[in-house]
């Protein structure tokens, strides 16, 4: 291989190293039709054009629908997408299971405000922390006044938008993610993967649990994958800020949120015996990508490896020779990449 060579192969083996690209994302970026689209519903999307999964695959090919409630920050957001060519298309308004009038809790951290009520009780217990600093809840986390909102529910603003699909969701709206999901049935059966904040502490009085979105996923045909953003928190009357000692593993404390990465999983389902007739080529290879995406590297493979054996049984030849050959492909660039 020439220097040049070499330097281009060292260059793209960063990239891939940093998690600025996916091996299998980039391969079946190349090979689905041109009008092929990662559609992807994002609750909570003020980070969505800085967040990297989405950066990782063809902006020709993301799709993206993003709510917040504030008008401001949506014009914002939509005037950012479209001076960097992205088709990002931001939604005034709040999601909720239907169409509502709800009171709104407004609190001093602005990514804490909630349709619940805040369990100050508990939280006043918590201290923010990080290596160099730690902050009482009590100074940034609080309530500060109440608004009313106009909710609507994703199947409804779907049906007055219409020709939407989904392959993911991305929910992160302060509890308000099992409300979210009940209210979009009909994208959530046609979506791939989700993504939702899950909670392990009465945060906000009556919010759901982990175990409540993990029920209904499962009920939804989808499979838990990982957990991922772990937040811990340290307590406000302890002399000791963990973090802040050498030694000390960094993240002790009591783990109060995190995200959960769900996933359709077609062999699971062809186990059972059920209709996988909305598992579509196009899909898997989406699929694929988002498993990857996640980290779920493996279960990309093993993706590819199922669905080239059942194509075949089911007389689909071309696509099960596209499959194999991005197994293999992937394979390859993998072992030359990371071995």
């Amino acid at each position: 291989m020439s220097q040049d060579g070499t330097n281009e192969f060292a260059a793209v083996r960063q990239k891939y190293i940093e998690r600025r690209a996916f091996v299998l994302t980039d391969l079946v970026s190349e090979k689905l039709a041109p009008d092929e689209r990662f559609n992807i519903i994002d609750g909570g999307a003020r980070e969505a054009l800085s967040d990297p999964r989405w950066q990782c695959i063809d902006p020709n090919r993301v799709r993206l629908y993003g709510f917040e409630p504030d008008p401001v920050e949506v014009e914002k957001l939509n005037r950012e997408a479209a001076q960097q060519g992205l088709d990002y298309q931001y939604f005034p308004g709040a999601l909720w299971s239907c169409d509502a009038s709800l009171t709104f809790h407004e609190n001093k951290s602005p990514g804490g405000s909630s349709f619940f009520q805040q369990n100050v009780g508990l939280t006043n217990r918590w201290k923010f922390q990080n290596q160099k600093d730690s902050f009482l809840a009590s100074d940034i986390f609080y309530p500060i006044g109440s608004s009313t909102w106009s909710t609507i529910s994703l199947d409804d603003w779907a049906s007055k938008t219409g020709g939407v699909t989904v392959d993911f969701m991305k929910l992160n709206v302060q509890g308000a993610e099992l409300e979210i999901l009940r209210g979009g049935e009909s994208l959530l059966s046609e979506t791939l993967g989700v993504m939702a904040e899950i909670s392990f502490v009465e945060s906000y009085n009556d919010r759901p649990f982990f175990s409540d979105i993990d029920s209904y996923l499962r009920d939804k045909g989808f499979q838990f994958f990982d957990m991922i953003g772990l937040h811990y928190v340290g307590r406000a009357d302890s002399k000791i800020t963990a973090s802040h000692m050498p030694g000390l593993y960094p993240l002790w404390g009591q783990l109060i949120e995190a995200h959960g990465i769900y996933f359709r999983d077609p062999r699971h389902s062809d186990f059972r015996g059920e209709d996988l007739r909305r598992f579509t080529t196009p899909k898997i290879l989406k699929l694929v990508c988002f498993a990857e995406l996640f980290g779920q590297i493996e279960y990309a493979f093993e993706l590819l490896e199922w669905s080239s054996g059942y194509m075949r049984r089911n007389d689909m030849y071309d696509d099960a020779s596209l499959i194999e050959y991005l197994s293999d492909e992937g394979y390859r660039r993998y072992k030359a990449i990371f071995s």
